[in-house]
This record gives structure tokens, C-alpha cells and sequence, in this order.
């Protein structure tokens, strides 16, 4: 009902593009319909096909990855440091999240925590799950940098676990973007290969330091409408540890609130998210359903100075920039100061400006910035 109002209001103020936004609107229902579609088909065929040899998610340790249904759609992630910690240098807003994620088989309940905080393109996080005894809790550090200038981003973290100190682990990870709305993903890692059973069996006698390859791409259509894939695999050879995930993100309300869905391809699990924004703080809610596991729910709360909650938002846009950090400094907030600060903070940008002649007008280059 509120998409609906929303499409009659957009058509009366923006008549030219009303046909435009319908157009998206359908495409992420094609995309929603596409991905329930394929989760009852796996998981009728998961209900009626003999046992599998994938060993299900026991998850005895909270993942980050867990945390995040949009993954490489909201770039200020702090849960990055623990999938891929090339986001972490993408760009320099401050992300607090808090998560819990809650489930029950009748028998027993599973709670499990996790708080993760990231800024200029440092990140920490701590997760840990008091149901499982002993305790399992993980410290993640991690840094991401910028490689070429809004082209490649790389970064590195490491997993330290309390339940065994020999347990550390490692990622590595870049991220390009080859196009406007484009975002490329690769990662080696070896996190999650002890108590995390999702990709293929793991010998119950000990820890099999496996590395795990990654591959993820997010795709912007349009400001609103993001597409989400990712393919993992510990090895080629074995097409029962190889997984393909596919996804839809729609944000909508000037993304004050984003729903969004992913389907496992190879194996049958669905999530689904929502998350309503505000200019305080974040809200989000993902289920998760599994064959042979109970249902499972995750809050989290998020705190950030990021504006752009959605990767079509920066359409158009460098994905960071020295200048926008710049600006926030209140010594900047005049056009005096920004025109003498320019070619500090960007000086491809001053030296742009220059040679159109605009910071002859330190007024107009001051508005022109703003915008």
C-alpha cells in the first residue's frame, strides 16, 4: 500500500519518469518472485531427494557474513572485516552494528551476538555464542585501503578464536569497479572452516585449514534496484562444496527503507531482510530458512554517519572521497575556506575546477560542491 501511494505521488510530481520507476518496481518483483520460486523448488527437492552429503550450518560461532543480507550493497558495512575487508577502505563513514540472531528446534534455544565497529577503513569486531559450551567467542581485525583512485580497493583481516588460540585465520580481498553501479568482488579465506559446516563436510576429528575462494558481484540498475550474486567454492573438483548465491535489494521511501531477498542456488536456504533508516539509526530484521534447521531470526541495530544506505545511491558518484571528508570540517563551511582547502584535499579536482575557470567564483564552486 505504501509503494502504491509512493508510484501515484512520484506520477503527479514526475509524470516523465513515472513509466521509468514502474519499470523498476517490476523488475524487483520479477526478481522477489524468481528467488521464492527457487526456494520452494530446492526445498521440495531437499524434502524429497535422499540425504544429502552437504553437511548442514551447525554455526557454533557467529559469522559476520550471517549478519548482512546485502552484501556489497551497503558499502560502510563494518561486518565487512569479516567477509571482505576490501570494504572496509571504500569509504570513510564511521558504522556501528550491534546483531543478535535467535532460533529454536523445540528443544533447545540458540542465541548468538555480535557487535562490529568500522571508520577509515579500520575494523573490529567481537562475536560470540553463549549456547555453545565452551563459549566460542572470535575477535576480527581488519583494514581496507584504497588501491586506484575509485577503481580498486584492497584490504586484509584475521580471526583470532578464544576457544583455541592456534585458531587464526585469515582474508584477503579486492574490490574493483569496472563500471557505474558496478562492484567486483575476490577473496581468499580461510575463516570459517572449523565450526562452520556450509560449503562441505568437515572431518569431525579436527580443523581443516582449507582456503576458501570467493567471487561477488552487486550490480545497481538504478538508484533503487540492486542485484546481488556470489559464488564460493573450497574446491572446483568437488561440486558439493561449491556455493551460488543470488539476490535482489529495493529500496524505496529515499531508501528509508530496503527490502531484500537471497537465494541459495546450490543448496536449500532463503533469507529475506528489512531495514528502516533513519538519520539516527538503523533497524534491520533477516530470516533464514534452511532444509533441516530451524528457523532463524537476526536483529540488528546500526549506527553511521553513511547516508548512502544503498549502493545505487552513489550512481554517478565517486564511491568516496577526501573532499566529502574534508567538508565535514567546520573550517571548511565557507567558500573561502573550501576554494584555498581544494587542492589539498583533491587536487585532480582543484586542478579540474581550474582549467574550467570556475574558482574564479569561490560562491559558485562553494554551491556547485554542496550539491
Amino acid at each position: 500500500m505504501v509503494s502504491l501511494l509512493y508510484l501515484s505521488r512520484f506520477r503527479r510530481s514526475n509524470p516523465g519518469n513515472y513509466l521509468q520507476a514502474v519499470f523498476r518496481a517490476l523488475l524487483f518483483l520479477a526478481g522477489v518472485l524468481f528467488l521464492i520460486f527457487s526456494s520452494v523448488r530446492l526445498m521440495a527437492q531437499g524434502t524429497t531427494s535422499r540425504s544429502s552429503s552437504i553437511a548442514l550450518p551447525v554455526h557454533t560461532t557467529y559469522l559476520p557474513e550471517a549478519i548482512s543480507n546485502r552484501r556489497m550493497d551497503y558499502l560502510s558495512d563494518a561486518t565487512a572485516v569479516g567477509w571482505n575487508p576490501s570494504l572496509l577502505g571504500m569509504r570513510s563513514h564511521f558504522d556501528m552494528t550491534v546483531a543478535g540472531a535467535f532460533s529454536s528446534n523445540g528443544i533447545q534455544t540458540t542465541a548468538k551476538y555480535g557487535a562490529f565497529v568500522k571508520a577509515y577503513g579500520l575494523g573490529i569486531g567481537y562475536t560470540t555464542n553463549p549456547s555453545f559450551k565452551p563459549s566460542s567467542g572470535e575477535l576480527y581485525l581488519g583494514f581496507g585501503f584504497q588501491a586506484l583512485d575509485d577503481i580498486l580497493w584492497g584490504g586484509v583481516s584475521m580471526r583470532q578464536s578464544f576457544f583455541s588460540l592456534l585458531a587464526t585465520d585469515f582474508n584477503i580481498s579486492l574490490t574493483a569497479k569496472p563500471l557505474a553501479g558496478l562492484f567486483l568482488s575476490a577473496s581468499a579465506t580461510t575463516m570459517g572452516m572449523e565450526s562452520y559446516q556450509e560449503y562441505a563436510a568437515v572431518s569431525p576429528t579436527g580443523r581443516l585449514p582449507v582456503v576458501s575462494y570467493n567471487i561477488a558481484a552487486a550490480y545497481s540498475l538504478a538508484s533503487d534496484l540492486t542485484f546481488l550474486a556470489s559464488f564460493r567454492s573450497r574446491s572446483l573438483e568437488q561440486p558439493e562444496s561449491v556455493g551460488v548465491d543470488a539476490g535482489v535489494s529495493y529500496a524505496f521511501l529515499n531508501a528509508a527503507v530496503v527490502l531484500s531477498g537471497n537465494v541459495r542456488l546450490t543448496q536449500p536456504m532463503f533469507r529475506f531482510g528489512v531495514e528502516v533508516n533513519s538519520s539516527i539509526f538503523d533497524l534491520g530484521y533477516m530470516g533464514r530458512v534452511a532444509e533441516g534447521a530451524a528457523f532463524e531470526n537476526t536483529i540488528y541495530l546500526r549506527f553511521s554517519d553513511d547516508k548512502a544506505h544503498a549502493a545505487g545511491q552513489l550512481l554517478g558518484k565517486r564511491v568516496d572521497s577526501d573532499l566529502c571528508v574534508g567538508m565535514l570540517n567546520p573550517a571548511l563551511e565557507s567558500p573561502a575556506g573550501l576554494l584555498s582547502a581544494l587542492p589539498r584535499l583533491n587536487p585532480l579536482l582543484a586542478e579540474t575546477f581550474a582549467d574550467k575557470g570556475l574558482t574564479s567564483d569561490s560562491l559558485a564552486l562553494y554551491a556547485t560542491l554542496r550539491r
